[in-house]
């Protein structure tokens, strides 16, 4: 069942394209994981034999209500509409603490793109940007976005220590300090120093 569950952890983790979604997950996960009563009535729906699959499903579902995540709530609706509930059926082993372990040790090895933008950027775009960069890394990418009217445009990335500034504030300074060393060699050039 061990590549179950990380085949489903690098499922949930490849929807995740932000800091704060990945954060909203991986704390959601966390306390349901040590929530003995949802557990305990997760697998009491899972086992039940009188139920019906899409029954299963709603009950199911029903025990993620508070949960106002939406990638969360899309993954679980995913998998039990496959008919899987082997998270929740066995009284053996404990699947859905396997699960979130599994979760939590594959958010270690995403890379964390900072972004600084002007405005906010919109959940696509911020899907496309994160996906984009993936495939240039060779690694998932999350986004920790910053807004920051400040640099008037553009925008500012930071991958590690690399940084590249591709902001319109930048690109004023340049254009400041060419316009400053160019008038200091007009002024040499015709004798007013």
């Amino acid at each position: 069942m061990r590549s179950g569950v990380e085949e489903l952890a690098q499922h949930l983790l490849s929807n995740i394209f932000t800091t704060t979604d990945l954060k909203m997950v991986s704390v959601a996960l966390e306390q349901l994981s040590q929530n003995q009563s949802f557990k305990h009535h997760a697998h009491e729906i899972a086992t039940d034999t009188r139920l019906t699959d899409s029954v299963k499903k709603t009950q199911l579902l029903h025990l993620f209500k508070d949960i106002n995540i939406p990638i969360l709530y899309t993954f679980f609706s995913d998998m039990f509409s496959k008919h899987e509930f082997w998270m929740f059926s066995s009284k053996q082993f404990d699947y859905f603490d396997e699960f979130v372990q599994t979760f939590q040790l594959a958010t270690e090895k995403v890379t964390v793109v900072n972004l600084v933008t002007p405005v906010d950027l919109l959940p696509p775009d911020l899907t496309k940007i994160s996906q984009d960069l993936a495939q240039s890394l060779g690694t998932h990418v999350v986004l920790h976005l910053q807004v920051n009217p400040g640099i008037l445009g553009g925008i500012q990335v930071r991958i590690g220590n690399l940084v590249f500034d591709y902001s319109l504030r930048s690109k004023f300074h340049q254009f400041q300090r060419q316009w400053i060393a160019q008038m200091a060699r007009t002024s040499e050039l015709v004798g007013r120093e």
